[in-house]
């Protein structure tokens, strides 16, 4: 009879037990959403990496196109002078124009108007609902963490740190959302 009575009493886990298997889970959960989180880190790098890139292309792109006259005069001032280039001081906003020149919303209204341009690509255009869009509500280019980007030319002279003659400037602020730290990502 003793015997019965300690299989019964034996049935279950010890608490020991039991703190051992959460504690295991725990050191695996916790390892499990360190890899999660440096993934998905690299991953929002390299997006910013295409983003750029893209940007860059498509605006040299466009500005060795030939434009007509009316075609500059429906533009209303995007361009900086002569270069074909958007102006662009490097400030928070500064993306506006480049916006505007590459959607082909040259009025930054979020509304296409009979005789504007297309968008250079998709992501660009203000009504795009894909993840993965490159422009806020407030008309300015946005990297994946959703900080403006900073766009730099300063006509017939070179970028801020893009020594090209006639070059400009794109960079993101990075993964630590501070502009002139070592994370930042950009076109030179």
């Amino acid at each position: 009879m003793k015997l019965k009575q300690r299989r019964q009493l034996r049935a279950g886990f010890s608490m020991v037990e039991v703190l051992a298997v959460m504690v295991i889970l725990a050191i695996l959960g916790s390892l499990g959403f360190g890899t999660y989180m440096l993934v998905n880190k690299n991953a929002r790098i390299r997006q910013a990496e295409l983003m750029i890139e893209n940007l860059t292309s498509n605006l040299e792109s466009m500005v060795n196109e030939s434009y007509t006259s009316d075609q500059l005069l429906e533009m209303g001032g995007i361009l900086d002078g002569e270069s074909g280039y958007p102006s662009g001081n490097g400030s928070d906003t500064s993306t506006r124009t480049l916006y505007a020149y590459l959607s082909g919303d040259y009025n930054s209204s979020g509304v296409y108007e009979e005789g504007e341009g297309e968008p250079a690509f998709p992501e660009i255009a203000p009504d795009y609902q894909g993840s993965g869009a490159y422009v806020n509500d407030k008309y300015e280019l946005v990297d994946p963490w959703k900080t403006p980007l900073r766009y730099l030319y300063s006509e017939g002279g070179t970028g801020l740190k893009n020594n090209v003659e006639g070059g400009f400037d794109i960079w993101s602020a990075g993964p630590d959302l501070e502009f002139d730290t070592e994370d930042d990502i950009n076109n030179w």
